[in-house]
């Protein structure tokens, strides 16, 4: 089992739960915001018309607004069953089974499930059901593909 620190979100102070990790990476996570203060600003962002905010929030939070309005115009990010909806339900805790069944429940009928899942191979997410699986089982895959290229 991870240890883990409560650090507070650097915009509104509540205090959120982060793996203990290096204190160089517990430094960075320090200067993180929490989801809800995340997808606030990304749903008060401007973004291109024709993009809307669940859709916009789907995309990882820690890039910068230009890089997000980019590729938030991609054509398959549109077409996502996702896409409309509250883009939280998708930022869930694995050991929330009833959470992940509820976003996995979605992804089953995307029909752009393939594209979203090489984007979230590439992104790397651990927090983000994305391409219908979790974080861990994205891991697992990357680690398959690798035992089998070798």
């Amino acid at each position: 089992m991870t240890a883990t620190i409560t650090i507070p979100c650097a915009r509104c102070g509540e205090p959120r739960t982060v793996a203990n990790q290096s204190p160089s990476k517990n430094a960075r996570a320090a200067l993180r915001i929490c989801r809800s203060c995340a997808a606030r600003a990304l749903a008060e962002a401007p973004r291109p018309t024709g993009v809307s905010a669940a859709a916009a929030a789907r995309h990882d939070r820690r890039l910068p607004a230009h890089l997000l309005a980019s590729i938030a115009g991609q054509t398959w990010r549109n077409r996502a069953a996702c896409a409309t909806g509250d883009p939280e339900r998708f930022a869930v805790n694995e050991r929330d089974a009833e959470g992940v069944a509820e976003a996995k429940a979605v992804c089953g009928g995307c029909p752009v499930r393939a594209e979203c899942l090489a984007d979230a191979l590439a992104i790397k997410d651990p927090n983000l059901i994305a391409g219908g699986l979790t974080g861990t089982e994205r891991v697992e895959l990357i680690l398959r593909r690798k035992r089998r290229a070798q």
